[in-house]
Formats: C-alpha cells, structure tokens, sequence
C-alpha cells in the first residue's frame, strides 16, 4: 500500500508485474551477474525492480540517494552497472557519467531515459519465463556503507546471506512475520534492514504500507488508519514517540510488537514508549550497519531492559579485547566480533575487508554478554570514536543517552577534543528546545551529577537552536560584509546571487550587497543545474553565496559560475569559501563608504518571475520599487508592520513576498522567527511559543489552517492580521479560517513579483469575503477588454494592467513588450473591481478555459471542489473538444482516508454551477498536483500528464 495515495497492490499483482519488468530486462540485454542500480526513495517499483532483477541473475546495487554526486560517481565508477532505475531528481545527479539506459520510477522523462510504466505494458509470455539460475554464493545485493570518514564503500551481499535472513523472519523467536501481520516500510530500502524487511514482507504476505518520506505525523496516520500491527523503528522514532503529543491524536492500540533495530537506546527511554504504546517490552534487532544483517534478537516479553537478545542461527559471535583480540569473559566490554551465514562477502573492490584471523568481522562496536548469554551494545561503530581520557575510556553513546533526558535537549552529540594534560576531554554539542535558556554550565552541572569524575563533560558545550540577534549586531554584520565584498572587488552594479535556504545569513548578505551597489539576485535552491545554466547564462553573478547543498549542482557549471563562491555553512570543498571566516577577516575598525545609485535606474534585485507557463524570467526591481514597496509595509492602511509585532519568515526569501517580509521586519523593527522551510508542527509551534502577531501567508497555509487536526494541539490566538497573497484565495476558504480562528482578521492581497509584491490589499477595518482589497498608493490599475485593450467599468471581467512606482523596469535579456501604450503593465491576470472599488481576481488570462463561447475560470471550480471533504487538492485545466472547442477537467488529490468516485464529484460540481461551466473533461485523480515554490500551480505540467 502506498501511504501517501493509498494505492494497493496485490502480492499476485507484483509477482505478474516482476515477471513482465524481468523479460523487458533481458530485452535491455541485462545478464547474469550485471549490476542494476536503483537511485530512489521507498516504493513499490523500487521492490519490483529488486525482485525482477534476481529473477535474471543480476545483481543488485542500492545507493543512498542523498548521496554527493562524488559519491556517486565513486560508487558507480566501482559497480559498472548496465542500467539505472530511479526518480527523475535524483537521476539528475549522474547525467554526466551514469550508464546510457536509465529508466525513471516518475511520469517525467527526459532525453535518454525510459518510464518505468511503458515497461509494465501488458506481456503475454509470462508463463514461459524460466528465472536464471544462480549460485547461492554469489552476490545478489551491492549495498553502501555509512562511512562517517571519506567515501562509502560497496558491500557485496550472497543470495545465502539474504536468504537466512528472510527465512529467520518468519519464525516465531525471531520477527514472526506472517500474512496477518501488518507493518510499515519507512526505513530505507537502500539499506540491508529496510531491504530485507520489505522483502521478508512479500515472501510471508505480510501488509506493508510504504512510506517514502518519514514524518511522525504520516507515521502515526499509518498505524491509526491500517492497524499496524508490528514496528521496526529507530532510536530517533523512539524519542518522537517520547516526547509527542501527537500520540494523544492518534490510535496505536493495534501495535502489539515493536522492534528497534541498529542502534542502542537507554534503560529510561525504553520505559517510557512501552509506558507510551501500552507494549510488554520493546525488542531490539542487532546487526552491523554494512556489515551483517540481523545476527542478535531480544525475545518477545524479554524482561532483560537494554539487551539487543540472543544470537539469530547461524551466526557466532565473540567478545575481544579490542586492542589484542584476546577472548573475553561474560559481562567484560570489548569488541562484538561476527562470523556466520548473514555476514557480509566483503567489500567490492577493496581486498583488505576487516575480518580477523578467523574469519570473523571485526564490527567496530563495543559490547558485552552475560551469563544467561544475553548481548548489550555499550557504544555502536564508534570504537574509533571512544574518548581516551587520562587511560580511561568514555562512551560518547552514553553521555549523549544523559543528556537527551534533559527536559531542555532536543538533540545532542558527543565528541573527544584534544587536551594537552588529558589526551582527550568530552565535549558535548547541544541543540536546545525552543525558548529554553538553559546555560553550558547547567548541562555541565547535570551530567557531573550522574557520571564518575572521568566521564565528565571536561570540554564543554556548545549550544545551538534559539539563536538571536537584535538589529544592532545585524546593522554591525552587514556593514562587515559590505567591507569584504568591496575587498573581493565586487563594483555597482555588479550582480550577487543567492541560493540558500531562510537563514538570517541570507538577509545580512543582501543588506550588505546593497550598501556597496550590486544587484541582489535570489534563486530557489530547488533549481536543477539546467535551470542554474539558464540563469547564470543571463545574469553573470560576480559572487554566489550558497547553501553547501547546491554546491554539486553549480561545480557542474564551470565556465559559468565566478571564482568566489561563499557558503552559509560549513563546505567540503577548497573552491568554496565559509561566510563565518569571511566575516572574521575584517576588523571591525574600517570605515564603509556607501555607494551613491540612481533610486529609478539602478537595479536593487533581480528576482525571478513564477514561472507556472515556462521556464521563468528574470524581473528587474529598481531601488527605487523596493524603497517604496518596503514603506508601504508601515502603513497603518497596509502592512502596519511595526517593532510591538512579531512574525514568521518561514515563506521563501528568494520570492519577493518572503524577501519584502524579511527586509521589512529590519526596517520597520519586528520581530522576525526564521524558519527554514513550512513544517506542520514547526510552524505551529513557533507562533505558540514565540506569541507571533502578524502572519503572512499563502493560499496552502490557508488551506492548512482550515482543515488540519494539529490546531487543535497549539494556541495562535496571538495572531491578529493575516495577509495571504500569490495566488487568490476563495471566498469560502476564508470564511472557513475567519471562523476556526475567532480573533483573526484575514486579509488578502493580490501581488506579483514584476510588480515587486503587492498591488492590493484589503484593509484592516473593512474586507469584503473574497476580495484581494484596494489599490495601494503609488499605483494604478485599470481593468481592459482582452481583445481591444479597452478600459472596462465596474463589474467587468477583463486583464488588469498596472502603472506606479513599484512596477519593474522589465525583463533581463528580453525585448518583449509587456507595457500597452499608456505605459501600463500588462498582468496577465482576470479581474475586475466593484462599486467600492475593491478588486477580484478571476483567474490568469492564459488559462481560462473557453467552452463554446464563455469563459470559465478555473480557480473558481478549483475552490468549489475544496469544499468537499474528501478533496486534498484540485486543479482545472481545459482540453481541447471538436464541439466545445475546449471543457473543464479537474485534477484531483484525495484525502488517504476518504474515499469518493469521479462521477460523485461531478456531480458534487455541476450541482453548485452553471451549465457551461461543468467538468464536461471529468476527473483525473493524482498523487500530487505541481506547483512551484510558491505553491501556484504549474498548469503546464497538468498537460503533460496526458
């Protein structure tokens, strides 16, 4: 079952598939003993590909997908596969050295690439498949190790390596699993755990829901709704379950066996999810990451806390001293050292595997066994990572499992740094919960009154989460900045570009990029390196400031990219340079001379436009556009944005709503909490713990804030105005939030990024339910008929042209004319205005949908249709007809738990409509609707789909 969708797939249904998908790969000439490798997150495709390909006698190579394309490219250059499956994203990654056949797991191909879904075309020779034969020694999976030093390494993993392990799965002293059972596959399929419990799901029937990206919430949706009946988790799990209320909204009374696999976890947190889950015990699986699989297993009702069990068959396991290899004793630490069927063949390409002199591999891990010859992990793969203080050893595992009790610790890391009397001195890295103040010395305090004087914190803390700074030391760091980048010669005029994630780096480097006169050029992160190409191509950037996760995609484009790159944070690479150390080099005692510019010539930020009909274009902003659409946000009539109001700058700061927010807020003294990206809980939990006043948002977060269960768990009463812009919001909707949230004045705006953010908005003392307000000063519009360009009256539907202060200077590298002849910016966009003057907007004129005659616009079906309770989320296209000329068709996304047909929803339509404006093209239903970063929809892609 997929958990997002909720699609199903029979186990017959896969073994017919497999079959199909197997005889296509003997078409692609895949033999006996090739490689295939899969680049993706978990799906049902990724577990048909894996089992096709043993049919014919491949080999089969599981990277991490998160991987660098370095890693990549080192893990590929050593398996020398045949061809690759995966998603079209990832896939991006190897274009330059990955094998010429590539087949992509989503509906999106690109030149040299094959759907996966033309593969599975109906064959009729299935019955006369005959699967290869092969050798039980030889290697069926080729998994990576998690080298936390230099590049990973290919485990080589025998046909009999995964069959004990899916053997052992079924019997009642070790997993148990059979067709009764239910369980979920969120961990990686990638990984030798994850891999063989979706397998061992399709050899004993077992019901797997999968879950291609975790979230605690999808996690414990799962459980609720499919009655999950058996857990494989991790200790990170094991804390959500801990700490989470949303184990007050879920029902996870149907778990009746949880495992905890890899990794050790503490005597007080295992108490607390069996307290929590209403569980006899939680059981541990032990294995070596890379390594083996499963080799130890604690019973069901083991009353033997923090024990990872007894030893699977078919494997021994020795305790040694980890310097001389001597055997040890019953409850005496050394290293776990394992040899039997379920241990891996080695590593491909690398002959010096770590197996001692007996064959057994050397884990890494340090452990014990007592008497009853019960295994205990003390601290996993980190015997090199153990602290070596005056000849003691301490395990950073279990101050780590101290500190993470504190009521105030969200995360923590331990490590050894060097001391000249000592050796080594524990140093503990610490993020903190939101809003707590807790001191180093009070966790230093915490931990010295739970350890002996040895393990003691002697190095330190360094906290981290919650970090402020007041606009004093922004106004200090900026001016830093604007010196250095004088230094490294950047002139007026000269282009510096973004890509980053929200950060309050990113708002210090466009201030100090405006002092010194260059043209602030902010790009979505998101972009593949195509789209980086185009951009560089037309702008040119003197300097890139980026995030380190971009870096693979730029480092393609050398001929493009300047000599400076600088990064927000910490980069593996020499040709990139840390902002922190650039700040460092100054000073502090030079002088910043400001450079003049021209307020209406000079370009303050190139920004790009939305993009929902093609690739986008690059907008150019004058100062003088931002100066005005910045004072503006103080007006009592507008944005009333002052330094008694705190907000969110959660919307992304390389869109121009998300860019006016964050400089507003250091204009006008508000409080602004940065966050990354939109995180249900997150989100929530900042404007709870913060008292946020103001929000800005967008017609998604309405959405949200409408339906979601999760309000109900966090007080936002703090909140008094909301505006929501980019994109029209219906009537209904906003009545919808106006009403679960009683104090809440909503406001909308209508707005565009070549207009430098808004053009309307409703005023704070008189909204009209669906209206995106009043024309703001310094601008004018006019409503004009789409053919002749004239000017329409009150009530009537037309194109919404611009003119003032804050509309854009054009276009970089284009000579297309958007202004008509009175200088008024062409929209685009349908609206129209009423007897008060307060606008509507309608639809974008490209996508309205002509049906004999009449024009229909689609957000208004798209905001009917979310209405209905069984609608995630919609959106309406026209196609073409011989008679109409073109009819509605309506993409739709279902809740997982609801269940409605196209015809009912149809009807649901034509019941609240006019006749012309019926889906007379139906209902397609779809696991996601595609939007850009802003959440328009990208009607373009929509078409494609068919």
């Amino acid at each position: 079952i997929d958990g997002q969708t909720g699609e199903e797939l029979t186990y017959g249904r896969l073994l017919k598939l497999s079959i199909g998908l197997a005889l296509e790969l003997k078409k692609f000439g895949v033999k006996k003993g090739d490689v295939i490798t899969i680049l993706s997150q978990n799906n049902w495709k990724y577990l048909l590909t894996v089992i096709s390909g043993f049919y014919i006698g491949a080999k089969i190579n599981l990277p991490n997908p998160d991987c660098t394309t370095e890693e990549l490219k080192h893990i590929l250059s050593i398996c020398q596969p045949a061809l690759i499956f995966g998603s079209a994203q990832i896939l991006d990654k190897i274009v330059e050295f990955g094998p010429k056949t590539v087949i992509t797991f989503d509906e999106t191909t690109s030149t040299g690439t094959t759907n996966f879904d033309k593969l599975l075309e109906p064959h009729g020779d299935n019955d006369a498949f005959n699967p290869t034969e092969t050798d039980i020694k030889s290697v069926a999976l080729i998994t990576t190790s998690s080298e936390n030093r230099g590049l990973p390494k290919c485990v080589l993993w025998t046909h009999s390596a995964l069959r004990l392990s899916l053997v052992s799965a079924g019997l009642p002293t070790f997993t148990g699993m059979n067709e009764k059972e239910s369980t979920i596959g969120h961990s990686p399929f990638f990984d030798i755990f994850g891999n063989t419990i979706a397998l061992a799901c399709v050899y004993y029937g077992t019901k797997l829901v999968v879950l291609e990206n975790f979230t605690l919430e999808n996690f414990l949706r799962i459980i609720h709704i499919y009655k999950i009946t058996k857990l494989f988790t991790d200790p990170q799990i094991l804390h959500y379950i801990e700490k989470s209320s949303l184990l007050e909204v879920y029902d996870t009374s149907s778990v009746n066996d949880l495992l905890c696999v890899c990794t050790i976890i503490n005597k007080d947190l295992e108490e607390v999810v069996k307290r929590r889950l209403n569980l006899k015990s939680v059981r541990h699986i032990y294995g070596k990451i890379g390594g083996t699989a499963a080799v130890t297993i604690s019973p069901k009702n083991c009353d033997k806390i923090g024990t990872i069990g007894k030893i699977v068959t078919g494997h021994q396991i020795k305790v040694c001293d980890f310097k001389t290899g001597n055997l040890l004793a019953a409850n005496q630490i050394g290293e776990l050292r394992i040899k039997g069927d379920g241990v891996m063949e080695g590593y491909l390409g690398d002959h010096s595997p770590p197996f001692d002199s007996d064959g057994f591999l050397k884990t890494g891990d340090l452990g014990y066994f007592d008497k009853d010859e019960f295994f205990y992990t003390v601290d996993v793969d980190r015997i090199k990572d153990v602290i070596h203080y005056e000849g003691h050893r301490i395990s950073p595992a279990e101050l780590e499992n101290i500190l993470i009790q504190h009521p105030d610790v969200k995360d923590v890391g331990v490590t050894g740094i060097p001391d000249e009397k000592a050796g080594e001195v524990a140093m503990a890295f610490i993020v903190r919960q939101p809003k707590k103040n807790v001191t180093e010395k009070e966790f230093v305090r915490y931990v010295d009154e739970m350890v002996s004087e040895e393990k003691r914190l002697h190095g330190g803390i360094d906290g981290q989460s919650g970090e402020e700074i007041n606009y004093g030391k922004l106004l200090q760091l900026s001016v830093k900045l604007a010196i250095e980048l004088k230094k490294l010669g950047v002139k007026k005029g000269e282009i510096i570009t973004i890509i980053s994630q929200n950060s309050w780096k990113y708002i210090i480097t466009t201030i100090a990029s405006l002092y010194v006169g260059a043209s602030v050029n902010l790009l979505n992160p998101d972009y593949t390196t195509k789209e980086f190409e185009h951009f560089f191509t037309l702008c040119k950037p003197t300097l890139i400031f980026c995030s380190a996760k971009v870096l693979d995609k730029i480092f393609k484009l050398q001929d493009l990219i300047p000599e400076n790159i600088i990064t927000f944070d910490k980069a593996p690479s020499p040709q990139a340079k840390y902002f922190d150390e650039l700040l460092e080099d100054c000073s502090g005692n030079e002088d910043l001379e400001l450079v003049d510019v021209n307020p209406k010539e000079d370009i303050a930020l190139v920004l790009t436009s939305s993009g929902t009909t093609g690739m986008p274009k690059y907008v150019l902003i004058t100062h003088s556009s931002f100066r005005v659409s910045l004072m503006c946000a103080r007006l009592e009539t507008v944005g009333d944005m002052n330094e008694k109001d705190t907000t969110l700058g959660y919307l992304p700061f390389f869109h121009v709503f998300g860019a006016l927010v964050s400089i507003s807020t250091v204009l006008h003294g508000t409080k602004l909490i940065i966050l990354e990206k939109f995180v249900p809980e997150i989100f929530l939990k900042a404007i709870c713990s913060y008292k946020v006043t103001k929000l800005f948002a967008v017609p998604q977060i309405l959405q949200f804030l409408a339906k979601s269960p999760l309000l109900d768990r966090y007080d936002i009463s703090s909140i008094t105005d909301m505006i929501t812009s980019t994109a029209p919001a219906g009537k209904d909707l906003e009545e919808l939030v106006k009403t679960r949230l009683k104090n809440m004045c909503v406001r909308q705006s209508y707005g565009m990024t070549e207009v430098c953010g808004p053009i309307t908005l409703a005023p704070k003392t008189n909204t009209k339910a669906g209206s995106t307000g009043k024309v703001l000063p310094g601008l004018q519009l006019k409503v004009c008929h789409t053919e002749n360009g004239q000017a329409l009256p009150s009530n009537q539907v037309g194109e919404i042209r611009i003119m003032g202060e804050t509309v854009m200077k054009g276009y970089l590298g284009s000579d297309e004319s958007v202004f008509d002849e009175e200088g008024f910016f062409k929209s685009g966009d349908l609206g129209y205005y009423d007897e008060e003057e307060f606008f509507y907007i309608v639809s974008r004129l490209k996508d309205i949908i002509k049906y004999k005659g009449f024009q229909v616009s689609p957000v208004e079906l798209e905001n009917i249709l979310m209405q209905h309770p069984a609608v995630k989320e919609a959106a309406v296209i026209g196609i073409p007809d011989e008679r109409a000329g073109e009819v509605p068709l309506a993409f739709i996304v279902k809740h997982p738990e609801k269940n409605v047909t196209e015809d009912k929803l149809v009807r649901y339509l034509n019941e609240r409509i006019s006749v012309q404006k019926r889906l007379y093209g139906g209902v397609k239903f779809v696991d996601e609707i595609p939007k850009n970063s802003t959440g328009k929809v990208l009607r373009g892609k929509l078409k494609e789909l068919l």
